[in-house]
């Protein structure tokens, strides 16, 4: 997506908060309404404008490490012309992203020319170190293990059985290795689960990584799905297990991911964008 793509999806979401903000905004696009949706940099201050006028909202930004070097520049404009037009902390800017040193870079620059250009945004204090935080694969794996053993413990099939449990949240954390997600799908698993045997043998055959866990996921949800929210849910699972490929998607990837069941490679025409 490039910059003025991401900004009208803010835009949109935005208006969608606050009907009152279509009244900020009727003026500027009756002057010039192609314009203002056809550049970045013309519909960016019909955006400040309704960030200026909302009580308070976070923008969130995901994924800013997968953007050309031209969107990150747009945007890292934007964020200067924002800090400039909301100094009073109402809205926050909350990025969650891969460390990237072009993204630390220019947030750095963005807010440095801020602070030389408007004495007002002196109370916005940054050092290095406290513009992103970054939690390392040893410190995810030791906040997962905690959140583990707080669950499991609560079993009642494990009350009896300390060295058990012990066993269980090692199985656990071992098999997530610093997944989040995993982690949390096999702890509401293990609850499930009436006695300690069941549990045992159902830890004898987890999924091995994410993708062998969303197509779990799926089969064990099938039954609730009909028609095109059964097309949509493999969509999604196909989408999320391939975008954890660190490589450019070759045809069979792209197969896979629109093909109508994961693991196929047969290509569902229908769900081609017409765009493509």
């Amino acid at each position: 997506m490039n910059s003025l793509g991401i900004l009208r999806s803010l835009m949109h979401q935005l208006l969608l908060c606050d009907e009152v903000l279509f009244y900020h905004t009727e003026e500027a696009f009756r002057k010039n309404s192609k314009e203002s949706l056809d550049s970045f940099y013309s519909l960016l201050p019909v955006f400040l404008t309704c960030l200026a006028k909302t009580e308070a909202a976070y923008v969130i930004m995901d994924g800013l490490d997968e953007l050309n070097d031209t969107t990150l520049s747009d945007l890292f404009g934007g964020f200067q012309m924002w800090l400039d037009a909301c100094p009073d902390a109402r809205v926050r800017l909350l990025i969650t992203s891969r460390w990237s040193e072009r993204i630390e870079c220019g947030l750095t620059q963005a807010v440095h020319w801020t602070k030389r250009k408007d004495n007002r945004i002196l109370s916005l204090k940054w050092r290095p170190g406290e513009l992103t935080y970054r939690i390392p694969t040893f410190r995810s794996k030791s906040l997962i293990s905690d959140y583990v053993t707080t669950g499991i413990q609560s079993l009642a099939s494990l009350k009896a059985a300390q060295n058990a449990g012990l066993g269980v949240i090692r199985r656990i954390c071992d098999a997530a290795d610093g997944h989040w997600l995993y982690a949390r799908f096999l702890l509401e698993d293990s609850k499930r689960q009436p006695t300690l045997a069941r549990l045992k043998e159902r830890l004898e055959t987890l999924p091995k990584g994410l993708t062998e866990l969303y197509s779990q996921i799926l089969n064990d949800s099938e039954h609730s799905f009909d028609g095109e929210d059964l097309h949509f849910a493999r969509t999604i699972y196909s989408w999320v297990c391939l975008a954890r490929v660190p490589k450019p998607m070759t045809v069979q990837d792209i197969g896979v991911l629109l093909s109508l069941k994961p693991g196929s490679t047969s290509i569902n025409q229908d769900a081609i964008p017409l765009d493509a």
